[in-house]
């Protein structure tokens, strides 16, 4: 008589996942400027804010990806962008950046984004933008169970501005 193999198991439904509720939140601060040593028509814009994590679980943030920072004119059109930043975050001494670092929830980190642009630009300049929204900000939840999970960012244009104030001169 010939045996044939047992069927093989129905495959289990994964089992529900809880994700993580809240979003993570950017704060501008402050903008400044300081006079571009190497051009009188040129200034560097320093610009400080706070991203706290209002989320139920630890976040993964890259290492210089701050929120998006951005000079807005009076119809809402980026006249000054910039991408870039730094935490005000240092590893243990001895520790290497790994090019990530991560936030729990609760926590806040500050940042600042610094950039040169000529003063006829910031000029234009009616609002300081930023925000940890999605296309803003490189950030997931640190835990691989919550890969099927929505980011922790808040949807686009739902940010944070300030008005733009004492701006550098233009000849």
């Amino acid at each position: 008589m010939e045996q044939t193999a047992p069927a093989p198991a129905a495959p289990q439904p994964a089992a529900p996942i809880n994700c993580p509720s809240g979003l993570l939140n950017a704060t501008l601060s402050s903008v400044s400027f300081a006079p571009y040593k190497y051009d009188a028509n040129e200034s560097t814009i320093i610009a400080r804010g706070v991203l706290r994590n209002d989320t139920t679980a630890e976040v993964l943030l890259g290492d210089n990806d701050v929120p998006n920072f951005l000079g807005l004119d009076a119809q809402g059109k980026p006249v000054v962008i910039e991408l870039f930043g730094e935490w005000d975050w240092a590893p243990p001494p001895g520790t290497p950046r790994m090019g990530f670092l991560t936030i729990k929830p609760g926590q806040s980190l500050a940042y600042t984004v610094t950039k040169t642009f000529p003063n006829e630009m910031i000029a234009q300049v009616k609002f300081w933008y930023s925000a940890a929204e999605v296309g803003s900000l490189d950030a997931t939840f640190n835990n691989g169970q919550f890969l099927r999970c929505r980011n922790p960012l808040a949807p686009a244009g739902q940010g944070q501005s300030i008005p733009a104030t004492n701006l550098p001169p233009t000849k």
